[in-house]
């Protein structure tokens, strides 16, 4: 671990992309663990839990609601923070809905992603592209 580069707060990034397939969760969930491994050493349970739960939620909601080819997933340390941002080609931005009791449309993942994480942003795509980066900061 750079503990130097931590404390100056330089922005340490991860992007990665991934295929809209079933597996696409799970090995978000893998990145995601292995990045904090790298960069947030020392990083409390809690808040861990807290980033790899995002990252497998944006994730299954960009697979699953966005339409297209895939999704990228970056992640970033700070001294007081780990911001995940996941961006997909879907100008839709996630929205409250009634979660299914029964578990088969689920419902659950976006109040949890506003629940765990200190804000959550939509920042929708520019330059003439669609779609859009849902960014959630965590405190760590």
């Amino acid at each position: 671990m750079d503990t130097t580069r931590e404390r100056t707060g330089v922005d340490l990034r991860m992007p990665v992309f991934f295929h809209s397939t079933p597996s696409a969760v799970g090995e978000a969930r893998g990145i995601a663990r292995a990045f904090l491994g790298r960069f947030a050493a020392g990083i409390d349970a809690a808040p861990a839990d807290a980033v790899v739960v995002v990252v497998s939620e944006l994730v299954a909601n960009a697979v699953r609601h966005a339409g297209g080819a895939g999704c990228s997933l970056w992640l970033s340390a700070r001294p007081g923070s780990i911001t995940v941002e996941v961006s997909d080609s879907s100008p839709v931005t996630p929205r409250e809905r009634v979660p299914d009791l029964t578990g088969r449309t689920g419902g659950y993942g976006w109040p949890t992603v506003r629940r765990l994480a200190r804000s959550v942003s939509v920042i929708p795509a520019t330059g003439g592209k669609t779609g859009k980066t849902v960014r959630a900061v965590i405190s760590r």
